[in-house]
């Protein structure tokens, strides 16, 4: 797993970036888009972050750029079910690192695909002493998630719906620790990231088994939201461009180190 790393890795980092990717200057004219999400290290960090804002952020941010739009991207960090309920409101313009279902679908327009391939890890009490190697083998346990995550098809069929939920990451860890669930189930930077940050890495475990969806994530856009067409028209033509060449690879290097 890449070592994560803090030092010499700040705002600043931007400067070595592609033109694109640095601060944009204010435009007088600029249409405020609202980026509403909850922390998801590292592609959306807490406000104030040495780092930086997130991969996430200064990714769509830097598409908006790319296409030459007059937006400006607002970030408010919420919870993940409270986010999405922002977007079914119109109270939010969009979020990242989102995956289709047939019940977002109703209240969101979805972006083209960027990023690296989706993958989930489990994780389990060191003590506990498990090895869970396969999909068929969830059926014994109790597990638990991030309430509003959504999980591709094979694994959400595997995972059932008997499952305890946590309003964010840490408090699914803190599950973990405290033996209310017996496996933990995240995509895997954000996890592994957040178990650094909780200095858990001595009680906690990663499992065998890894499902790797074989899709990149996607930005979601309120319907509700007046103008989204053309802000998700924006959004394509820069994730189209940026595709061109290496900024989300030199992101990656930026937030999570050589």
């Amino acid at each position: 797993m890449t070592r994560l790393r803090r030092s010499m890795l700040g705002w600043g980092g931007a400067l070595g970036l592609a033109p694109w990717l640095a601060p944009a200057p204010v435009q007088a004219q600029a249409r405020r888009l609202v980026l509403v999400s909850h922390v998801l290290p590292p592609y959306t960090l807490p406000e104030g972050s040495a780092l930086g804002p997130g991969i996430d952020v200064d990714y769509a941010r830097a598409a908006l750029r790319a296409a030459g739009s007059p937006y400006e991207v607002e970030v408010l960090q919420v919870p993940w079910r409270r986010a999405l309920q922002m977007l079914e409101l119109g109270e939010a313009d969009f979020t990242t690192s989102v995956h289709i279902t047939e019940e977002r679908a109703r209240y969101m327009s979805f972006s083209e695909t960027y990023g690296a391939s989706v993958r989930h890890y489990f994780f389990a009490r060191r003590a506990a002493g498990l090895k869970v190697q396969r999909l068929e083998e969830l059926a014994g346990y109790r597990i638990g998630v991030v309430a509003g995550h959504a999980f591709p098809e094979p694994l959400a069929a595997a995972l059932g719906s008997r499952l305890e939920r946590a309003k964010d990451l840490p408090t699914l860890l803190r599950m973990l620790v405290a033996q209310r669930v017996q496996l933990a189930v995240g995509t895997d930077l954000p996890i592994t990231w957040t178990i650094r940050e909780l200095g858990l890495q001595t009680e906690l475990e990663q499992q065998p088994l890894v499902h790797d969806s074989g899709r990149r994530t996607q930005m979601g856009f309120s319907r509700a939201r007046p103008g989204h067409e053309q802000a998700l028209e924006a959004m394509n033509r820069g994730l189209r461009l940026l595709a061109r060449g290496d900024s989300w690879k030199r992101l990656e290097a930026r937030y999570l180190g050589a």
